[in-house]
């Protein structure tokens, strides 16, 4: 599975932006725990052989990117529309892509 995990290193600054952020976007920001905590939680209910992996880097610079590139060619062919809140969400990544949140990629097995 997929997953959203705060980073191991966010500074007090960084969590209120983010404490921010998920209230503007009804998100639940006790959600976001760190790495640790995570596999913490699912050794608690029985998971075993747990991995994880931060593929932030090989995603949220790709996705501000797209999310640039789909507007820049839209808006050439004619096709307008607020981008307004997709620019902001390109700029949250941006800002994700330096450790503040990671996307982690989650294998693990039941144990029993």
């Amino acid at each position: 599975m997929t997953d959203l995990a705060l980073g191991n290193d966010t500074t007090l600054w960084q969590r209120v932006l983010l404490l921010l952020i998920c209230y503007l976007t009804s998100s639940p920001f006790a959600n976001f725990v760190k790495e640790d905590e995570y596999r913490k939680s699912l050794v608690n209910v029985g998971f075993v052989n747990i991995s994880v992996d931060d593929i932030s880097r090989d995603v949220f610079s790709g996705l501000a990117s797209f999310i640039k590139t789909q507007e820049e060619d839209l808006t050439r062919f004619g096709i307008r529309g607020n981008w307004s809140g997709y620019r902001l969400f390109a700029r949250i990544l941006r800002r994700w892509d330096i450790g503040i949140v990671k996307l982690i990629v989650v294998s693990a097995e039941r144990n029993g």
